[in-house]
């Protein structure tokens, strides 16, 4: 083919792919805008849901939680008018006119029923009883609120710098001890919020009223009428008085019961449609509130706005991950149909190049695309010889691993038993043959080196006997466990063998005949203090080696002479001990 064909050939590929290029970045710019505006309204959809829910949930929380906190104090006034009229407190009413003038009740009667009313009441956390001139009979019950009262009550000398607390006190005991019918009030403290006091008469059998009764509501049965659970997990409702501070709420907001709403929160204009406001404690809330219809009592309700719109967050991801998705998958798509557009002449033209310039290696990518008429023939043409080439070459690979495989298996076996001629079979350490042919390394090492070289003959005290008495399955595991304390006692550069029978040899390089006596010696020590168990009866057993010691001196037989005479002393001195050779200069 002419230079100058070859050349358009080259250059008429880079047109394709701009063509297909340009075809999937429009696709993509298209799909993405598409999936902005998608989301975008998907998520202002979901933003106006959650909001009209909130819109919805409070005032339908407020006038329900109103209702049940109304009906719930318009039924204590009915029954703390039962206690009264109980027949505890009716016996002790019918002798109150029989006391003398200037003794007093016994008060250990009214404690007692208090205190059992108290605790099966779950209206009235506290409850007391005054007598007719407004002074405590007794009390029952526990809180800042009983004791507040009781202090209210508490006469107190008229001093001018209390001189409004006494008259406060005054008045307060007045009316409540001259009290005639049933009534309700609140009862404020500086210490705290404003709590619901519910009073009632009791009258001796002939109508008059001997005392009254008196019991504050518990801030809990109030909390347990609100129902905050249309407003989310984060919403709450609350019972406020007219300084703000918190009287009850649905969820508990802290350990501090004086806590009081901020001025942010709650302002003068009570609306009972949502508004959204900032606080320092709960960051920005929606916000709703409405009279209770009780004292100055207000309803409030809250939504923090990040637990209310977290299903946006949600939302939002969901919408972004299906976006990217249909990015992705439009993009992809479009790229397929460029793809394939321009499939068809880029393939003919590659292959036809590689055909031309003789690439055989490049040829299985071929023309792997399809045409119309003509061109659909050329291109069937050249992929049947593009997959012929493929064939042969996969046949080629197929045999090439499949050589690569026995070659392989022929390492490993050749590797095996090379490690099984040079490994004695039941210790697992280096055989008399490996060792003699290393021993031959060691001793030109030497030559050339100059260093010392030494050689320990081991020999196992008594081994015949422990075969005769154990059995030779015995004598084996006994060797085996030999052969482990050697190997972690013997450095990994010396080299360690059996050399037979119960009989271990040990080439110490690099060693004078004191570091090979010392060597020895810890070889004695470690067989010596080991427990060996060989047999069933799982006891251990004791054993003891002897050692001889000799360094090279110019003949290898000369050295294992001098090493087997030394372990030869040894075994008459005594055995379990090491012996050196003497040297023949000395």
């Amino acid at each position: 083919m002419p230079k100058s064909t070859l050349d358009a050939a080259a250059a008429r590929p880079a047109f394709v792919g701009g063509m297909a290029g340009r075809i999937t970045r429009r696709v993509l710019a298209y799909t993405t805008l598409t999936a902005l505006v998608m989301g975008g309204l998907g998520l202002y959809g979901t933003y106006r849901m959650i909001w009209n829910r909130v819109v919805e949930s409070q005032p339908l929380a407020l006038r329900l939680s109103s209702e049940w906190v109304r009906e719930r104090l318009e039924q204590a006034p009915a029954e703390l008018e039962r206690l009264a009229q109980g027949a505890s407190l009716q016996a002790w009413a019918e002798d109150v006119p029989k006391i003398t003038e200037g003794s007093a009740p016994d008060p250990s009667v009214l404690l007692g029923v208090l205190s059992e009313a108290v605790k099966r009441s779950g209206t009235f956390g506290g409850l007391l009883i005054l007598d007719i001139q407004g002074d405590v009979l007794a009390a029952a019950g526990s809180g800042p609120g009983l004791t507040g009262l009781r202090d209210l009550l508490r006469r107190k000398s008229a001093l001018d710098s209390e001189l409004l607390d006494t008259m406060q006190g005054i008045q307060l005991r007045a009316e409540l001890g001259g009290l005639q019918e049933p009534a309700v009030r609140p009862i404020g403290f500086d210490s705290g919020p404003a709590l619901h006091l519910v009073s009632v008469p009791i009258r001796d059998p002939l109508g008059r009223a001997v005392a009254t009764l008196h019991g504050l509501v518990r801030r809990s049965e109030l909390a347990a009428r609100l129902r905050a659970e249309s407003l989310g997990s984060g919403g709450n409702l609350f019972i406020v008085d007219s300084k703000r501070r918190i009287l009850a709420s649905a969820r508990p907001v802290g350990t501090d019961e004086n806590k009081s709403l901020s001025a942010d929160l709650l302002n003068d204009k009570q609306r009972a449609r949502p508004r959204v406001v900032w606080d320092s404690d709960l960051g920005e809330v929606a916000i709703s509130s409405s009279p209770l219809g009780v004292h100055d009592w207000t309803v409030v309700a809250t939504t923090p706005l990040v637990a209310a719109f977290q299903p946006l967050v949600l939302a939002g991801i969901i919408a972004l991950g299906t976006g990217l998705a249909l990015v992705a998958l439009f993009t992809w798509m479009g790229s397929r149909l460029g793809t394939g557009i321009a499939r068809p002449l880029w393939g003919l033209l590659h292959a036809l190049r590689n055909a031309a310039r003789g690439n055989i290696a490049e040829l299985s990518a071929g023309a792997n695309a399809s045409g119309e008429g003509e061109g659909e023939a050329l291109i069937t043409a050249f992929n049947a010889m593009a997959e012929h080439q493929r064939t042969r070459r996969r046949e080629h690979e197929t045999s090439h691993r499949a050589l690569q495989a026995q070659h392989s298996a022929f390492q490993h076996q050749y590797d095996t038993m090379s490690r099984r001629s040079i490994t004695d079979p039941l210790t697992q350490l280096h055989n008399r043959r490996h060792f003699d042919s290393q021993l031959e390394r060691e001793i030109k090492r030497k030559s050339r080196t100059g260093q010392s070289l030494a050689l320990l003959i081991l020999d196992i005290d008594d081994f015949k006997k422990l075969n005769d008495t154990f059995g030779h399955a015995a004598g084996d595991e006994f060797l085996k466990q030999v052969a482990r304390i050697l190997k972690e006692i013997v450095r990994e550069t010396d080299l360690l063998a059996r050399f037979g029978g119960e009989e271990f040899v040990v080439v110490a390089t690099q060693t004078t005949i004191e570091g090979a006596v010392v060597l020895g010696q810890k070889i004695c020590m470690a067989i010596a203090e080991a427990s060996f168990i060989v047999d069933d009866t799982m006891r251990p057993r004791g054993a003891t080696v002897s050692i001889g010691v000799a360094v090279f001196k110019g003949s290898q037989t000369d050295l294992f002479n001098a090493a087997d005479a030394a372990l030869y002393r040894a075994k008459s001195a005594g055995k379990n001990c090491v012996v050196a050779a003497d040297d023949p200069e000395d």
